[in-house]
């Protein structure tokens, strides 16, 4: 991901979405990796096969917070 000292999911999510994660792919997301894989899987037109998060922060996933 761009700018990975200081991430942002403005600049993370359209990386993501470039990929076009398909019905065959499992994504893994660690830490704020796996808050982009929640906020990308929001908005997502085609169902991934599976997803894994690995100590995301999932307490207060306020839109505005991230």
């Amino acid at each position: 991901m761009p700018n990975t000292e200081a991430g942002k999911m403005a600049q993370w999510l359209p990386v993501l979405q470039e990929l076009k994660p398909s019905q065959d792919t499992v994504l893994v997301g660690h830490s704020l990796g796996g808050v982009l894989i929640l906020r990308y899987l929001e908005q997502a037109d085609i169902p991934v096969k599976g997803f894994v998060l690995v100590a995301a922060p999932i307490n207060d996933l306020a839109h505005n917070k991230l």
